[in-house]
């Protein structure tokens, strides 16, 4: 009998990759990674030419690829929401206006889901009970009850997220990132570089 999987088996598996992959990955990463999926990146769009001038500036100073990095990271259990990393995009020749592009596209579109970010977030605390993710129940909790009592806000990734992985990515919807890049020969989303 095969089992379809749910929503929180697809979570589980999303963070799960996640920790596999980033070293220092704590509570407000995953928080983060958690806002990103269900409120997306309009919160970067305040000043569209201010963002377009820190992607520009972030890719003329890109490092190279970290071993094993993959063009994409799928974030959110519907599939709907990336994260396209940067270093991979420009190695395989990306265009980083066509990127900015599918960036704002997906800013604008972006349906943002409390209620799902809600739901998400008991499904990490009842991971937590289980002992399936490592993180402490009391902490998940407690850092949700700081969040929420300041009106859930974008965050940043923690120092040592940021020191160990260089996070350079764009968060963008599938279906805009496939519309545009995702007939081309280097849009596997599987390509990852060594």
């Amino acid at each position: 009998m095969v089992h379809a999987m749910t929503e929180r088996d697809v979570l589980y598996r999303i963070v799960q990759d996640q920790l596999r992959r980033h070293a220092g990955f704590g509570i407000e990463d995953l928080y983060k990674m958690m806002f990103q999926a269900t409120c997306g990146g309009e919160h970067l769009m305040k000043n569209k030419a201010e963002a377009k001038k820190i992607l520009f500036d972030e890719w003329e100073h890109l490092d190279k690829v970290q071993k094993g990095e993959p063009l994409r990271e799928v974030i959110d259990p519907r599939g709907e929401v990336l994260r396209v990393n940067l270093r991979v995009y420009k190695k395989i020749g990306g265009n980083p206006r066509r990127l900015f592009g599918i960036f704002v596209r997906s800013a604008k579109d972006f349906l943002s889901d409390r209620d799902r970010l809600i739901r998400y977030w008991k499904f990490l605390v009842e991971m937590t009970k289980s002992g399936e993710i490592p993180f402490s129940k009391d902490d998940l909790e407690d850092f949700w009850i700081d969040v929420e009592r300041k009106g859930f806000p974008a965050v940043h990734h923690t120092k040592a997220y940021a020191e160990a992985n260089q996070p350079a990515y764009r968060v963008v919807l599938q279906h805009h990132w496939g519309a545009s890049v995702g007939k081309s020969r280097n849009s596997n989303p599987e390509v990852v570089l060594e």
